[in-house]
């Protein structure tokens, strides 16, 4: 199973380390007889391709359980542009026809406009996509979306956190960055906090950065920590926080409502969790 450390810094220590070499990569993400993914490009979204590829500023990936509900959501003030599908068939005709469907279990990409024109997509990974498939699934987005910045949302249950217990009045948004992303900022950011030395990130969020990394593409991990009976109103508040901050949009301009977009994602994700534990639906 691949996992990467926190953060890169100058003073990175055994533990932030990163799999340089791409076939080791995708030999610990169990790249044999790990799930297929394919991706699709919708026709609404002929006039926003080039040489095959979505082309977008900011590319955000919900594949944390609030961020997935918080991106879905946000979503819906968007255009549908494309979708990543698990490719099942084993015929090139019948990818073609699983390639027409549209099932509740695809990754649904939405393409956004930010106030001053940039183009961003937003994609919330599906839940059922497992550990041995987040190789699989980081290849077919990047295979149908070319972005010049990405941010991956992503968590770390509670349980397996170590660091002190978040005791402020705002929960922590922890920072993970790759070797290109510190490159074009410079040093650490002075209003960052990386996560700590020691702590792991598996699956997709894991696999979307890796896959940046190893291509030296900008790309920032955001990581909440999960308690054990899911993000509650601050958590969900934070996470918004940040959005609209990498976003970088007026509430008003599309329309979008935040408080209203915060109430919704909240009672979304508590009626998902009902009557189950938070580790059976999220892990």
């Amino acid at each position: 199973m691949a996992l990467f450390y926190d953060p890169i810094t100058d003073e990175a220590g055994p533990s932030r380390t990163w799999e340089e070499d791409e076939e080791e990569f995708e030999e610990l993400y169990g790249s044999k007889g790990e799930a297929a993914y394919a991706f699709k490009l919708l026709p609404a979204a002929e006039q926003h391709h080039k040489g095959g590829k979505l082309q977008a500023d900011l590319l955000m990936v919900g594949a944390s359980s609030a961020s997935r509900v918080l991106l879905s959501h946000l979503g819906e003030f968007g255009d549908k542009v494309g979708a990543i599908y698990q490719d099942i068939n084993e015929t090139d005709e019948g990818r073609r026809d699983r390639s027409q469907e549209d099932d509740a279990s695809d990754g649904h990409l939405f393409q956004m406009s930010a106030a001053g024109g940039d183009r961003i997509i937003l994609v919330s990974v599906p839940e059922g996509v497992r550990q041995e498939g987040a190789a699989a699934w980081a290849r077919a987005l990047f295979g149908g979306v070319s972005a010049t910045r990405t941010v991956v949302l992503g968590s770390i249950p509670r349980s397996k956190f170590l660091g002190a217990a978040d005791e402020g009045a705002s929960p922590v948004i922890y920072t993970v960055e790759t070797s290109a992303q510190r490159a074009a900022t410079g040093q650490a950011g002075t209003n960052v906090t990386y996560l700590p030395t020691g702590n792991l990130v598996d699956g997709v969020a894991a696999a979307v950065v890796s896959h940046c990394q190893v291509r030296n593409l900008v790309a920032t991990l955001l990581v909440n920590i999960d308690q054990t009976s899911g993000p509650d109103q601050k958590m969900v508040q934070a996470l918004t926080n940040e959005i609209k901050e990498c976003l970088q949009l007026q509430s008003q301009h599309f329309n979008v409502h935040w408080p209203d977009l915060v109430a919704k994602s909240q009672k979304d994700l508590a009626s998902r969790s009902r009557g189950q534990s938070w580790s059976e639906l999220y892990s």
